[in-house]
């Protein structure tokens, strides 16, 4: 550490309670209002146009519809963003929706929505008001995916998990037009009603009045017309489908990420575009809806090919964090899923990609052990990759066969543990890339963590378990039985508290010595609310999973609210601690908290910004002010101890905040001195200064080196003074430095 500077700012309260939670990184932020090539998309799964040229994006990650209008501007159509079913009879801004997929349009205006989640086909009239038109009673519907119109304004949906097509009539009757309910491949030639289908698929009305159906599973196209069913075309995973003005099928096929192209005659080569669903705008183009990319693309007659809506996500925004760590010194690594990016934040808050040799496909877990190897889970790739410290990315175990591996850990000895949740199984990978299997039959196994005891702690989703293995004696032993629903990620903290990220509860759960599981984040409601509050009162949506860092502080990876969010525990700190604030803090600024009972290794907080620590000893911490500071309002500043909040203090802040350092100076007059302070903020604000209340020249002004935050002035002492002692002071954008900083003038 370095020595520690004598600046004045004494503070100290006293706090106790549970967990205080706030966000560390990642928003809401969605672009509503704006262009929509600049708006974020959570998994375009399904796109549609109106009559008017309006087009409707349906996000499947983000469980809202989008619109955008014939200007370009998008805006939320339908949908909180938050997964679950309500509104019905409401605004559909105000409704809940559950994974909505396909939409249509319909010649009177109304919109429909397949609100697979929640079993149901919804409509959104002109006036935006909700209503579900099919699911929710009898018959019932399974998991209704995509959805056609005809001009006849009759409504067709094709029930995924039914294996049967629908057709909804315009007085409300709901029939079964295609497939028996019974998954298979039969029927060419005969009636569609007595066909199998498997995991039917997109949509498309023809301009005969035909419908053409992506039979997803059975890998084909098949058209229906006057009852009779037929295969026009054999493909890989056909789950979108459209007809453009020349009758030319476009079809979104999954298996291979290409949109194909099928004319009436003849062949048209496929466009490398990994499309979910593609529909025709009433100005004849195409929309394709392109969910790895986050982006719906607009394919003119031309045949050009530009971005409709959606974009890259700005650096600081998250998409469905699934996986988050800690490393010793503080730094935050997240699983950025849906972006496909590794992420890290480091403890003044930036944020950065770190860079691998293999590309990313869905990057959903991620750990830290002691030597700095940082591993990396890829179920898109089936691998578990570890990034050593100086960047090199290898593969473990690369012939390894991985079904769905979901997290991976290391312990001291470099043996590896593998949660497979496809394969039910959890590995151990040893330091000479030996592979056994530890454990099988699981029910989903998901989390894990490991302790120094020689403890393997593991979360099963599908069985609602957490349990507890001895890796000496093989041992078995389950935490708080009864307690869960459906666990995912798990850290288990220095003292024996183990904490669980149950995204079935909405919950984060500690599991102490006792066996006693207590909720300590989240209110069992999916939602966002309560950051700088009671952690318990504060809405998670679906935690994924929970990291302990230094100072035994929680990260949680707060899936669908698209956040990583941190919880620290209040405590009252120890007697004897006193604390008192004497003026504003500026960006960048040099800080030494002065108390009594500092802890050993604490934590500094400001504005919920972990912030470097230069210096500690048992009186006093120096510490760098963010330089993105907010100067409106106060400033919170928190110092943690244990993962407990043990002082905070607001302060007024402000654009500068000149402090000057004690030094004893002596000159003669027209002598150039140096002196040194902190508190100029940030930018060019004027510098002046007067030395025994008359103007002296600033000589030059520049950071100090070696030491963040501080400036070194020189100034050119007035040759109209007279020997003795004389005030100096600094003024920066118009605020004045202390009173008390002197110089001795000398005789000539």
């Amino acid at each position: 550490m370095r020595t520690m500077l004598a600046i004045p700012l004494w503070f100290a309260v006293a706090l106790n309670g549970p967990y205080v939670i706030d966000t560390v990184v990642g928003s809401g932020w969605i672009g509503d209002g704006g262009p929509a090539t600049q708006a974020i998309l959570r998994q375009p799964g399904g796109v549609a146009s109106d009559g008017l040229g309006n087009s409707y994006i349906s996000e499947t990650g983000g469980h809202r519809v989008r619109k955008v209008d014939r200007s370009g501007a998008i805006t939320t159509f339908a949908g909180t963003g938050v997964a679950g079913f309500s509104g019905d009879d409401g605004p559909a801004t105000q409704a809940q929706l559950s994974s909505p997929y396909g939409l249509a349009a319909d010649i009177f205006g109304n919109l429909y929505i397949a609100d697979l989640g929640n079993a149901r086909v919804r409509r959104v009239s002109i006036d935006g008001k909700i209503t579900t038109v099919a699911g929710g009673g009898t018959p019932p519907l399974t998991a209704p995916r995509n959805l056609a119109a005809d001009d006849a304004g009759n409504l067709y949906i094709s029930d995924f998990g039914g294996h049967r097509v629908l057709k909804l009539a315009t007085d409300g009757v709901l029939t079964t037009i295609a497939g028996t309910g019974t998954p298979g491949y039969s029927g060419d030639g005969g009636l569609a009603t007595a066909a199998r289908l498997a995991y039917p698929a997109g949509l498309a009305v023809a301009f005969d009045g035909a419908l053409y159906l992506a039979d997803s599973a059975n890998h084909a196209v098949r058209r229906i017309s006057s009852g009779v069913i037929t295969t026009v075309a054999s493909v890989g995973t056909p789950v979108g489908i459209a007809l453009d003005l020349f009758a030319d099928l476009y079809v979104a096929d999954v298996e291979v990420a290409v949109l194909l192209r099928i004319p009436p005659t003849g062949t048209l080569p496929p466009l490398r575009i990994p499309a979910s669903d593609v529909a025709r705008a009433t100005d004849l183009s195409m929309y394709v809806a392109d969910s790895a990319a986050g982006v719906v693309r607009r394919i003119a007659l031309s045949g050009e090919i530009t971005v409709a809506a959606g974009g890259p996500a700005p650096d600081a925004l998250l998409n469905h964090p699934s996986g988050v760590a800690a490393d010793p010194s503080g730094n935050v690594y997240i699983a950025d899923r849906d972006n496909h990016r590794l992420r890290r934040v480091a403890v003044d808050g930036t944020i950065t990609t770190i860079a691998s040799a293999v590309p990313w496909s869905e990057p959903s877990g991620v750990s830290v052990d002691g030597a700095g190897n940082i591993y990396v889970v890829d179920p898109g790739l089936r691998q578990v990759l570890r990034i050593a410290p100086a960047g090199v990315t290898e593969r473990v175990a690369p012939h390894l066969t991985l079904k769905s591996p979901a997290t991976a850990v290391a312990d001291a000895l470099g043996t590896i543990y593998i949660a497979d949740t496809g394969a039910a199984r959890i590995l151990a990978v040893n330091a000479a890339g030996v592979v056994s299997t530890l454990l099988d039959n699981l029910a989903g196994p998901r989390g894990l963590a490991i302790d120094g005891l020689g403890h393997l702690f593991f979360t099963e989703q599908d069985g609602a378990r957490v349990q507890r293995l001895d890796l000496a004696s093989g041992s078995l032993i389950e935490l708080a039985p009864g307690a869960w629903r459906i666990p995912r990620g798990i850290a288990v903290s220095a003292a024996g508290d183990v904490f669980v990220a149950d995204s079935g509860r909405q919950q984060v759960m500690r599991v102490d010595s006792t066996d006693k599981a207590v909720a300590i984040a989240g209110t069992r409601v999916a939602g966002y609310s309560g950051d700088g509050g009671d952690a318990a009162s504060a809405q998670l949506n679906f935690p994924w999973d929970v990291a302990i860092g230094p100072g035994g502080v929680l990260y949680v990876a707060d899936l669908d609210n698209h956040r990583v969010r941190r919880l620290i525990a209040q405590t009252r700190p120890a007697p004897g601690v006193t604390i008192e604030a004497l003026g504003p803090v500026a960006p960048g600024m040099l800080l030494v908290l002065h108390g009594t009972n500092i802890p050993a290794n604490p934590i500094v907080l400001i504005n919920s910004i972990a912030v470097p620590i230069l210096a500690t000893d048992d009186t006093q911490i120096q510490v760098q002010v963010p330089l993105d500071l907010a100067v409106t309002g106060a400033a919170e500043i928190v110092i943690v101890d244990q993962g407990r909040i043990a002082a905070t203090v607001s302060v007024p802040t402000a654009a500068s905040a000149p402090v000057l350092l004690p030094s004893p100076l002596s000159a003669l007059p027209g002598a150039v001195i140096s002196i040194y302070g902190t508190g100029l903020g940030v930018g060019a604000l004027p510098v002046t200064a007067t030395v025994g209340g008359i103007a002296a020249d600033v000589v030059s002004l520049d950071p100090s080196p070696g030491y963040p935050g501080l400036f070194q002035i020189s100034l050119r002492v007035p040759r109209a003074l007279q020997p003795g002692m004389a005030d100096i002071v600094v003024t920066v954008g118009g605020v004045a430095s202390q009173a008390g900083m002197s110089i001795t003038i000398l005789a000539q």
